[in-house]
């Protein structure tokens, strides 16, 4: 399912614009905005899918003390985007945001997961009429070769996903944990 968001760049007289990225993966190699891989999002109107992860980097200071903020955002249901992290400023802090970042993409790639599986089994016992239609999240957001990584990489992730039973589900899918 996809929803239809209104994006603004935050702009600050005499500073460079901000600018807003739709991340569908994170590079943990690269310390600065390069780390964060997808779109870059214009000023207007965007169809995303829940649970897409978004960050804003906005000017914040002045035209002689130059800073930029950065926010790590989640997509909701409700067409909301809640804050995951923010920090004051873009260089000292970046790499507490790419961390935030990074966990938002497994998360919400774990909670599609789970809604999808969830949608799956309530069909099997019960078949909607057509007209009634199944909403599930999108798992465009982060790709399996991210979330494995991030499983390799993290105990605390991997013990997270052991006992929610997704590691039984990659592994199903062929990848060897």
């Amino acid at each position: 399912m996809r929803l239809r968001i209104e994006i603004v760049r935050s702009v600050v007289i005499g500073m460079p614009a901000g600018w807003w990225k739709h991340v569908t993966s994170v590079d943990l190699s690269k310390r600065d905005g390069h780390a964060f891989e997808g779109a870059f999002l214009d000023s207007g109107a965007h169809d995303l899918p829940i649970g897409a992860v978004l960050v804003e980097k906005a000017p914040a200071g002045t035209i002689t003390q130059p800073v930029y903020t950065g926010t790590a955002y989640v997509l909701q249901p409700n067409g909301t985007l809640l804050a995951q992290k923010k920090v004051a400023n873009w260089t000292r802090d970046f790499l507490q945001l790419r961390e935030a970042v990074s966990m938002a993409l497994v998360t919400a790639r774990h909670l599609s997961a789970n809604l999808l599986v969830e949608a799956s089994s309530h069909q099997k016992q019960s078949t909607p009429h057509p007209s009634q239609g199944v909403s599930c999240f999108s798992l465009e957001a982060v790709t399996d070769e991210v979330l494995v990584a991030e499983m390799r990489r993290r105990p605390d992730v991997w013990r997270l996903f052991s006992d929610m039973e997704l590691v039984e589900v990659m592994e199903a899918r062929g990848y060897r944990l």
